[in-house]
């Protein structure tokens, strides 16, 4: 799970790239970086749902014994807050909590 130090170097990255762009994608690109960090927007709300749906997603590819004991319960919590402005993310979310309980049953 994602700290809000991961987040701080992910953000300083994100402006040391950002630097070498000329002006005006440079400003473009800070604000969005800005929109995305204040989940105000619906876009920024989606971009934000689809990158925790996307770990879920993974985490459900990869082999169950890699899973480690706290992943199991994490698996039906995390980003739950984020897929609720949407009827739609909250059926995506549904069926891979599905995906994951079958998953979990079956030990693959």
């Amino acid at each position: 799970m994602k700290k809000s130090a991961d987040a701080k170097v992910e953000d300083e990255l994100f402006m040391q790239w950002v630097e070498s762009f000329p002006e005006p994608q440079r400003a473009e690109w800070v604000g969005l970086l800005a929109e995305m960090n204040a989940l105000e927007t619906k876009e920024a709300k989606l971009y934000k749902a689809l990158d925790k749906i996307e770990a879920l997603i993974s985490h459900n590819e990869s082999d169950i014994t890699t899973w480690l004991p706290l992943e199991y319960d994490l698996q039906f919590t995390y980003g739950q807050e984020n897929m609720k402005f949407s009827e739609y993310m909250m059926e995506l979310r549904a069926a891979v909590d599905e995906w994951s309980e079958e998953k979990i049953k079956g030990g693959v």
